[in-house]
C-alpha cells in the first residue's frame, strides 16, 4: 500500500522540518519516490537530479540543502514512512556514512512498531498519538473538491499550486480555507 496520510514525524532541527514539510506541500521530492517505490532514493547532488523534482530541487537548494538520501521503513512489503537524511554543500555519502543510515532505518523502524499476542507487527500506540496529521490540509481538500467539482487528487494538486504560486504554507492556506478566512478559488471554465 502506498497511501496514507503524511505527518513529519521528527527531525533534527527546524530548518531540516522545513525541508521536509516542502515535499509534502509541493506533493514531490525523493522521500515521496522512496515510498512509493519502497527502494531508497540517494541523490548526492541535487543540483544534477535532472529535473527530476524540480519545485522541490529549487526550494531545497535554496535553503541549502544539496543532497537528500531517503530510505523507506518497512516490514516486509507494509511500508511504515521514510528516513530522509540531508546533506549541505561539499559533503556526500561515505561508506560509513550509509552503513549509519541504515542502522538508524532498522532502528526507525523497530521504534514504530510493537507486536500483537500473536506477533505480528502493529504499530506502536505511543508512535500513532505523536503524529501530526495534516487534518486542515485534508478538511480543505475535501471542501475544495466539493466546492469545485474536481477529483480529490486535484483539490490537492491545487491546493498546492495556490501555496506554491503565493509563497505561502500549505497548511496556512488550508487553515485560512477551513475556517473561512480565505474565500475558495473559483471553478474553471
Amino acid at each position: 500500500m502506498t497511501t496514507g496520510a503524511e505527518a513529519s514525524v521528527a527531525a533534527s532541527d527546524p530548518a531540516v522540518l522545513a525541508v521536509a514539510d516542502l515535499q509534502f506541500a509541493l506533493g514531490e521530492g525523493p522521500s515521496a519516490d522512496a515510498f512509493a517505490d519502497g527502494r531508497p532514493v540517494l541523490v548526492g547532488d541535487l543540483a544534477r537530479s535532472d529535473g527530476r523534482w524540480m519545485a522541490f530541487t529549487s526550494a531545497a537548494l535554496a535553503s541549502g540543502v544539496t543532497g537528500v538520501y531517503a530510505f523507506p521503513l518497512a516490514v516486509g512489503a507494509v511500508r511504515l514512512g521514510v528516513l530522509a537524511c540531508y546533506t549541505h554543500a561539499g559533503h556526500t555519502l561515505d561508506g560509513d556514512d550509509l552503513r549509519h543510515c541504515l542502522l538508524a532505518v532498522d532502528s526507525a523502524t523497530e521504534l514504530l512498531l510493537s507486536s500483537t499476542d500473536d506477533g505480528s507487527p502493529r504499530p506502536d500506540p505511543a508512535v500513532e498519538e505523536s503524529l501530526t496529521i495534516r487534518s486542515e490540509v485534508y478538511q480543505a481538500q475535501g471542501m475544495l473538491m466539493v466546492e469545485l467539482a474536481v477529483s480529490l487528487p486535484d483539490a490537492l494538486a491545487r491546493l498546492r499550486a495556490i501555496a506554491f504560486a503565493e509563497g505561502i504554507q500549505l497548511n496556512d492556506l488550508a487553515a485560512d480555507l477551513v475556517t473561512g478566512r480565505r474565500p475558495f478559488p473559483e471553478k474553471d471554465e
